[in-house]
């Protein structure tokens, strides 16, 4: 039969694996891999961060040209790369108004009757 690992029930992450007994050379080349993967992801973590962080930047002047009624959501939409629907939900959740008319716009009446 073979050992299995007691779950934890306190939550902590369970130990990690046993490292292999490796030669200098094999080990020396698992350390530079490891330590490769590591910065790529902090690089990723970096990066991940920097996009929220302009995502943020974008919808809040989404939300600020819709509100000063300088843009419609399409024309929002086209500038930003969302669609318009979604151009609409991003500038809601920042506190612009609603985008769509509850009364009809007045039209010029026809002077032919």
């Amino acid at each position: 039969m073979g050992r299995t690992r007691k779950s934890c029930d306190h939550g902590a992450m369970p130990p990690t694996r046993r490292r292999r007994q490796l030669d200098p050379e094999a080990a020396a080349a698992r350390d530079a891999a490891e330590a490769e993967l590591k910065k790529l992801r902090k690089d990723l973590d970096d990066l991940e961060g920097k996009v929220k962080t302009a995502r943020d930047v974008l919808a809040d002047a989404i939300a600020k040209h819709m509100t000063a009624e300088v843009l419609s959501p399409t024309e929002a939409a086209d500038a930003s790369g969302y669609d318009r629907v979604y151009a609409s939900k991003v500038a809601r959740e920042r506190g612009a108004p609603k985008t769509r008319n509850v009364e009809p716009p007045k039209r010029a009446k026809d002077s032919a009757g």
